[in-house]
């Protein structure tokens, strides 16, 4: 944001998803899937990239959207895990796994 008065370093998004996209195409996977952070703008540039990188190689690319305000305490992270354990055992194997 141009209005702040304070610093701010944010990382290349797209780069890490591309790289991290690339990592996992050298190691022969062609199943994917992405955790995504739902209404993180930051998860949505590294889903898309990623996503984009992989698609030419893959036989399956499979997202997990995690809904916002999920940390990591209470009952509802507890059913936000259920749900990312059950979404994994849906994932063709091997499968490379990025958030």
């Amino acid at each position: 944001d141009p209005g702040l008065k304070t610093p701010c370093i944010n990382a290349d998004q797209a780069a890490t998803g591309q790289m991290v996209a690339q990592h996992f195409e050298r190691r022969g996977f062609v199943n994917f899937g992405f955790v995504h952070a739902e209404g993180a703008k930051w998860s949505e540039e590294r889903r898309d990239a990623f996503a984009s990188r992989v698609k030419p190689i893959a036989l399956s690319m499979k997202f997990f959207n995690r809904q916002p305000g999920q940390d990591e305490r209470g009952e509802q992270w507890e059913q936000d895990q259920e749900g990312l354990c059950d979404w994994i055992n849906t994932l063709p194997t091997p499968c490379a796994i990025y958030q």
